[in-house]
């Protein structure tokens, strides 16, 4: 699919939500149903992004209600993140489709994808 036939990228999005975005829908062919999921992915990458640039200059520990150390609640915040990010891509069939750099299109998600539109 060229850049000029792809579906609009959602309003709001940021760099790594259209990174995202780009990269799916360079590589899939999706239905409406299925941009409204690859829409939620790609807010959750940009929310992670934005959760990860805080956490890089907060601390990691934090003092809890007791004066007791305890874990920035920001760490928690992010695994939270990265895990509905996994249940959206894997709801698309694309769980592993992304390497950690958010780039690279796995074997299973090419197999998946030339089965699904083999019949086409």
């Amino acid at each position: 699919m060229t850049e000029q036939s792809l579906p609009r990228c959602p309003t709001g999005l940021q760099g790594p939500g259209r990174k995202l975005w780009r990269t799916i829908l360079e590589g899939y062919e999706m239905r409406g149903d299925e941009l409204l999921l690859l829409a939620a992915a790609a807010k959750l990458v940009d929310e992670t992004a934005r959760l990860e640039a805080e956490l890089n200059t907060a601390p990691t520990m934090l003092p809890g209600s007791k004066g007791q150390d305890r874990v920035n609640p920001l760490f928690a915040e992010v695994r939270a993140h990265r895990l509905a990010l996994g249940r959206v891509l894997s709801q698309l069939g694309l769980a592993d489709a992304l390497d950690p750099d958010g780039a690279a299109r796995s074997t299973a998600g090419r197999r998946m994808a030339r089965a699904r539109w083999s019949g086409r």
